[in-house]
Formats: structure tokens, sequence, C-alpha cells
């Protein structure tokens, strides 16, 4: 696990292999509402967590770093977790 202090919040970040537990880690460290996964991004943008096409993982990298920017912009925590694939 990653730990960054940026000049406006905190980034956890994640990586590692499929089925490592990235995500039980953050969900049983964080607060949910600050743990996204590319995952649930993918879920977001196609109605399939599990959809790893190339245009799907760049449309939710896209909105996870929306996210990641908004919440450090306010000086608020976000953990991510991605295979970095």
């Amino acid at each position: 696990m990653t730990r960054a202090t940026t000049p406006g919040g905190v980034l956890t970040l994640l990586t590692g292999a499929a089925g490592a537990g990235k995500t039980t880690l953050t969900r049983s460290r964080f607060p949910r509402r600050v743990c996204y996964a590319r995952d649930w991004a993918c879920g977001v943008v196609s109605d399939n967590p599990n959809d790893q096409s190339t245009e799907t993982r760049a449309e939710a990298t896209a909105l996870i770093g929306l996210i990641v920017d908004a919440r450090l912009r306010r000086g608020l925590h976000v953990a991510v977790d991605s295979t970095g694939k």
C-alpha cells in the first residue's frame, strides 16, 4: 500500500494481481466513501465490472481520475485500487 500526502489531501494507491485482496483491504481500513476500485468504475461505465476491454478500462480510469482530483482538491482522503493493467 502506497500512501502519498498531496497539497490538498491524502491518496492511498493499491496495485496488485487480480484477486489479491486489494479491495477487501481498502474497505476494511477506510470508510467506503473514500474507496474506489477500477472494477467498480468499469461497472459504472459499462454495467459490467468484469468488462476489461481497452475502451472500458480507459473510460473507467478517467472516471476515477475525476473523483481523485475532486477529493484531493477538497483536502479529502481517497483510496484507489487497480490491477495496473
